[in-house]
């Protein structure tokens, strides 16, 4: 072996070396935060949890009442899906969740989860009326508000902050005017 095949060996085991070591500080640099989410997802990936909780928390925002993340809806809505949502229902679900993400980075250069509460509720209106006429809804977003809806007022959270609760109600009355309830109850 000559001189200049040594120092080309050389410099490619050393290169490559210092490269493994570059590439993987590099890569390891890159990955996002994860965030906890207080819950192991069965079904969605972290991400999607995170999409689902912020698609959640714009539909039934924290006011005077807790809101959807406060209620555990994207936990809800993992057991769902898990549990009820099968086969071809499932997977259009999960890749319907694509187009909220999709439309967010298309239309602001960022991820839906990175943008303003505003920006949140364009994407949400603009996807709630992809591809539908005025009079229907895209089945997506549908299918993912009534789960929002459905763990939002089942769980304790939301039946105790948005409906009057009374654990052990008095005597019945079958004809009261709706002003003197106040509310609908949770039962």
């Amino acid at each position: 072996m000559n001189r200049r095949e040594i120092l080309k060996q050389t410099s490619l085991v050393v290169g490559g070396a210092l490269s493994i070591g570059t590439i993987s500080a590099v890569m390891s640099g890159c990955k996002t935060e994860s965030i906890d989410l207080g819950w192991v997802p069965k079904v969605l990936s972290s991400d999607q949890a995170q999409l689902v909780s912020e698609i959640a928390e714009r539909i039934i925002p924290k006011t005077d009442t807790p809101g959807a993340k406060d209620a555990g809806v994207a936990s809800f809505i993992d057991n769902a899906i898990n549990l009820n949502i099968l086969g071809d229902k499932r997977t259009t679900l999960l890749s319907g969740l694509t187009q909220f993400s999709k439309m967010a980075t298309d239309k602001f250069g960022k991820s839906f989860i990175e943008i303003s509460d505003e920006d949140k509720d364009e994407v949400i209106k603009a996807v709630a009326a992809d591809g539908a006429d005025e009079n229907k809804v895209n089945p997506i977003f549908k299918q993912l508000r009534e789960l929002v809806v459905a763990g939002y007022f089942t769980s304790e959270v939301g039946a105790k902050g948005a409906l009057a609760y009374d654990p052990i109600p008095g005597e019945y009355k079958g004809c009261i005017d709706f002003e003197d309830v106040g509310k609908a109850y949770a039962i």
